[in-house]
């Protein structure tokens, strides 16, 4: 199959992103289907290949075998402009489909800064920016889902539909609509009349509202078999998702809200998933995941199962709980302590733990950061926030006094604190909050500094 960059793809930085040609990605005869898919996460290879909700989604549409979802990545800027140049349009990667030719364009959306990306990877695939100039021509659909896609208006003049929620249950009730549109059964307007009927779905310019999808976070729907990355990407692991949802309530927080309800995977379920997934990929990494770690019931068992289970095979965790796992586990593995511990209190005053609905006072705080000088961790990272609703100088104050006393008493620790503004997020409680201006904000971090 030749290449769209042909023999210029060796003077490209990590030509390796455009070769496709993965141990587990899915090939099928164009020939032989009905709805040609693109998923595109707006980033490049290592970030897009990194992201558990493509791989999901991926799966799912594939998993039908007159559906054919290829993978779309943004290439780098070395590439942009040599694409330019030869007018070289945006392709998939398994099959090197351009973009502009495909059924549907399913967009992976997890953060606003990448609205602008969606309209680059539009413009690269010589497709119109606008919905209503793509109305005039035979254009992909364009649909956008993920995160950012709770709040659809902001993008709205680009996007054909959207999915509010998780995807999974949309997806498969999107699959016989889509069939049927490119069948001609359906025109254009009677397809966005019955797919804004699908729990999760908004459709610009039909849909009132759209109600948040959830899924049963089913195995069957989880992808056992994950693609093998050609080149080191950003988390080169096999990745378990243990845990879906929260049960904390922060007020200012969109995923513990859009979410729920919580549900949790069993750790022999858990272990399964990993054994086969291991056997299909080669992995010697293994991630688990979940949006509070600490939270998941079994993770002292998972833990322990899994080390006994899998000797030779290094187990990665989004952050090191240590107030959460029995100190056995850290006198009896020394690889857990490899990890720097993450610690996110927001705030420093109890005034402002009760505005965000933060139920984690302090003293838990200065629990863990003895735990990590017993255990002779060397790194903490904290996330905190300024900005937030109600906040006044003297919390600020006390923000500065907590970091001070942490630096006083934790000597041997090396603290690196992250301090965000407050965005108000979508769904949640603070969702018409008023967000500081920049000179608001830069005020109050020159005063902490």
């Amino acid at each position: 199959m030749n290449h769209p960059f042909g023999d210029y793809l060796l003077n490209l930085e990590r030509p390796a992103r455009y070769i496709g040609a993965e141990f587990n990605a899915v090939r099928k005869p164009l020939d032989g289907i009905n709805l040609h898919i693109g998923l595109l996460y707006p980033e490049i290879y290592e970030i897009g290949m990194s992201n558990l909700g493509l791989k999901i989604i991926y799966h799912i549409f594939n998993s039908y075998p007159d559906v054919y979802a290829e993978r779309i990545f943004l290439p780098w800027i070395d590439a942009i402009e040599y694409m330019k140049h030869k007018q070289i349009p945006l392709f998939t990667l398994e099959s090197f489909t351009p973009v502009k030719n495909l059924d549907l364009l399913g967009i992976s959306l997890h953060t606003e800064l990448n609205y602008t990306n969606v309209l680059l990877a539009l413009e690269l695939s010589e497709i119109p920016l606008l919905r209503e100039e793509r109305m005039k021509g035979k254009y992909p659909i364009v649909v956008v889902g993920g995160p950012s896609s709770f709040n659809p208006l902001p993008l709205e003049p680009f996007v054909d539909f959207f999915v509010v929620g998780e995807g999974e249950e949309v997806v498969k009730k999107l699959i016989p609509y889509l069939i049927d549109y490119k069948r001609e059964k359906l025109t254009i307007s009677e397809f966005y009349e019955e797919i804004a009927g699908i729990e999760g779905v908004y459709v610009p310019g039909v849909s009132k509202k759209a109600k948040r999808a959830t899924s049963y976070f089913s195995q069957d729907d989880f992808p056992v078999d994950q693609i093998v990355p050609t080149t080191e990407i950003v988390h080169h692991r096999y990745v378990v998702e243990l845990m879906r949802g929260c049960t904390r309530g922060c007020r200012f927080c969109q995923g513990g809200f859009n979410y729920r309800p919580l549900r949790v995977r069993g750790p022999e379920e858990v272990l399964k998933i990993i054994d086969e997934g291991l056997k299909r990929t080669g992995f010697d990494e293994v991630g688990l995941l979940a949006f509070s770690i600490s939270d998941y019931p079994y993770l002292n068992e998972l833990i322990r199962a899994f080390k006994k289970r899998f000797e030779n095979t290094h187990i990665s965790l989004p952050s090191l709980p240590i107030d959460s796992l029995d100190e056995s586990l850290l006198m009896e593995f020394d690889e857990l302590r490899r990890f720097g511990i993450t610690l996110a209190p927001e705030v420093a005053s109890e005034k402002l733990r009760r505005v965000i609905n933060k139920n984690v006072p302090l003293e838990s705080i200065f629990k863990t950061l003895d735990l990590a000088v017993k255990f002779n961790f060397r790194h903490v990272k904290l996330y905190l926030m300024i900005g937030v609703p109600g906040e006044t100088e003297e919390d600020l104050k006390e923000m500065a006094n907590f970091l001070k006393e942490l630096s006083t008493h934790y000597k041997r620790l090396n603290f690196k604190a992250s301090i965000s503004p407050f965005v108000p997020r979508p769904h949640t409680p603070f969702q018409y909050a008023r967000q500081e201006t920049p000179e608001e904000i830069y005020q109050k971090i020159d005063y902490l500094k």
